[in-house]
């Protein structure tokens, strides 16, 4: 009796199988449902892959504009050229207005330095107390600590 009950047991295809055999019937009789899911599901895939493209992007384009007026405000320091503190003035302040963290906070301090060179000490004494107070990064409130200083 045991050996027969294990016979039927073994006969039986197991739940996997049962379970996939389920499912392709079903997909077989609903082929045009599950196509158009098929469709929805790759847009809404495609959709989420180019926002993060997008999004890493924009962020390198950032990091670049930040570089470009690192090196223009450098020019500056080096040569005493002008146009280059101005250009470098509006280049951190599109980027101040963004308002990506960590980033613009950078971009704040660098347009307080430049307030600084500019002779404008009130202005770049609130600058620089503003990004202290509102700066997540230690590092940040530190230069901004020791600026003010």
């Amino acid at each position: 009796m045991v050996k027969k009950q294990i016979k039927k047991e073994v006969k039986k295809p197991d739940f996997f199988i049962r379970a996939l055999l389920h499912a392709h019937q079903w997909i077989k009789t609903h082929l045009k449902v599950c196509i158009f899911g098929g469709i929805i599901f790759g847009l809404c895939v495609t959709m989420i892959l180019l926002y993060v493209f997008h999004l890493q992007k924009k962020n390198d384009e950032l990091q670049y504009r930040l570089q470009e007026a690192s090196n223009l405000f450098r020019q500056h320091l080096i040569t005493g050229d002008e146009k280059a503190l101005f250009k470098a003035e509006e280049i951190f302040g599109s980027i101040a207005k963004e308002k990506k963290k960590g980033v613009s906070e950078v971009a704040e301090l660098y347009l307080a330095r430049i307030k600084e060179k500019k002779g404008e000490t009130k202005e770049a004494k609130d600058r620089f107390q503003k990004i202290r107070e509102s700066a997540n990064s230690s590092i940040i409130r530190e230069l901004a600590e020791r600026a003010l200083k």
